[in-house]
């Protein structure tokens, strides 16, 4: 079910960068204003959605977590679900970091930036989507605990793996434009 949820944050972003493009096809300024604001409140909107979604799969995590009766287990799970956003929150500011840094670079740059500016958008996209997501471990039974936590933490590896390679794709875009 966590799936499931990881990947309608993916298209709400994508939605969302949708309308993005649809903004900077506005003719006239007052039109990309009135765009914009209406782009912020849809965003916004968005937002307290997801936050509520994302208090329901707490709750729900939150009661089966009571259901577990070996104390240590319990632990465990509580301690890795929480640090799995932590890794996430982590990674991926590192990355925006990183990300921000390229684009000063590539500000100084005189030339043909616009494929290296692109792959830094497509990279700043994909790491704010991936800012988004909230990993919460479904229990299934206190049996297949281990399999549960591998499954989700298996998920956020694969996540962050395919954002971090969008970013060493902008880094060598940037490279390859100061050679």
């Amino acid at each position: 079910m966590a799936f499931l949820f990881v990947g309608t944050v993916h298209a709400e972003f994508k939605d969302i960068r949708q309308d993005r493009a649809e903004i900077r096809k506005a003719t006239s300024a007052g039109e990309r204003k009135e765009a914009r604001t209406e782009l912020r409140e849809d965003i916004q909107k968005r937002r307290d959605v997801m936050k509520k979604d994302i208090e329901a799969k707490r709750m729900e995590f939150k009661t089966k977590v009571v259901k577990i009766k070996d104390e240590k287990k319990k632990l465990i799970v509580e301690k890795l679900d929480a640090r799995f956003n932590e890794i996430n929150a982590k990674r991926t500011a590192q990355m925006t970091k990183h990300l921000d840094k390229m684009s000063e670079i590539l500000a100084k740059v005189t030339g043909d930036t616009a494929s290296a500016s692109s792959a830094i958008q497509t990279a700043r996209d994909a790491v704010t989507a991936q800012a988004a997501k909230t990993y919460v471990i479904t229990i299934s039974t206190e049996a297949n605990l281990k399999m549960d936590v591998g499954k989700v933490r298996s998920q956020l590896e694969a996540d962050l793996k395919s954002v971090n390679e969008l970013v060493i794709a902008a880094r060598k875009a940037v490279q390859s434009l100061l050679k």
